[in-house]
């Protein structure tokens, strides 16, 4: 499953290592989990993980196919904020999976041609727990702005809302992320 993960990945990418340039600007605070492209202006902080390539990996890795994940494991789509229990999330482990298989994709461009490396914890266990801890840091900081966040890509991965047409992501991530002008509803 990671190796597909990280080719689904590649596949996505492709508007990010176009312009090996900014490879170094996509992996600098994980700037490639927001809807940024590179020298098109400002990278809005206040919009993690709603670079479209994350919710479209989310959706053909685990919820695509009549055996989807998704399909089978319904019960670990659950939500993390009491007031809205019936608004299910993509589960935190997934969303830094997708993440670091992105981080993973783009490290690979980083000398300016193509470098194939082990898709393995050995090789991207601290990225992985990069995007734990900012995960956590946006769950402990803004729950109802996770919970949102999280949400809308469960409805983007579900197929029960359509990816807005939008361009194209260390605890230095965290500081990164606009917390209070993330939205809430």
């Amino acid at each position: 499953m990671r190796w597909a993960l990280k080719i689904v990945a590649q596949i996505y990418d492709g508007r990010l290592t176009t312009i090996w340039g900014g490879v170094a600007w996509f992996l600098k605070h994980l700037t490639y989990i927001y809807p940024a492209e590179f020298g098109h202006g400002n990278v809005p902080w206040n919009k993690p993980y709603q670079n479209p390539s994350i919710s479209a990996i989310i959706r053909t890795c685990f919820f695509a196919g009549p055996h989807a994940f998704a399909l089978k494991n319904t019960d670990r789509f659950t939500s993390t904020y009491p007031a809205r229990a019936d608004e299910n999330e993509i589960p935190m482990p997934m969303l830094a999976l997708v993440g670091t298989a992105l981080h993973a994709s783009l490290n690979e461009w980083r000398s300016g041609s193509h470098k194939p490396s082990a898709f393995s914890s050995d090789s991207y266990g601290d990225a992985y727990n990069e995007h734990i801890l900012l995960l956590q840091g946006i769950q402990l900081k803004n729950p109802r702005a996770y919970h949102v966040m999280m949400h809308r890509l469960y409805r983007h991965a579900n197929g029960l809302v359509s990816d807005r047409p939008v361009a194209v992501a260390s605890t230095g991530a965290l500081a990164q992320v606009n917390l209070d002008n993330m939205d809430i509803d």
